[in-house]
């Protein structure tokens, strides 16, 4: 029986900051600290620029966020994205509709962070 091939895609989203990185740093360790990421494996921890982790859901075989925040000065810019492979047997609609759920969610946590750090 031959193997499916991952179907791997990502989602991204960024968000301009007008607070320097260090602020925008502690508000990403605020979101962090919420469900449902306080259950996610933690990857990769680099104060104040990066945060890796991984998920497990059931909608999809692999999930992995990365959050990066880039200093420019007196402001800064995040970057949050996902590298999702859904689920062999997902039609492309249910797989169109949760990319498009996890999209939501991340457009309104990355404008929480910038709220809570400007």
């Amino acid at each position: 029986m031959k193997k499916k091939k991952k179907r791997y895609t990502t989602v991204v989203v960024e968000q301009p900051i007008d607070a320097p990185r260090a602020h925008a740093w502690e508000s990403v360790l605020a979101v962090a600290a919420t469900e449902p990421f306080a259950t996610h494996e933690q990857l990769a921890v680099e104060p104040p620029w990066r945060w890796v982790y991984r998920a497990d859901d059931d909608q999809v075989a692999f999930y992995e966020g990365t959050i990066t925040i880039r200093d420019d000065g007196p402001t800064c810019h995040l970057s949050w994205s996902l590298v999702l492979d859904p689920l062999p047997d997902s039609t492309p609609d249910e797989t169109e509709a949760y990319l498009s759920d996890q999209k939501s969610t991340l457009e309104t946590r990355c404008a929480e962070i910038a709220a809570a750090a400007s």
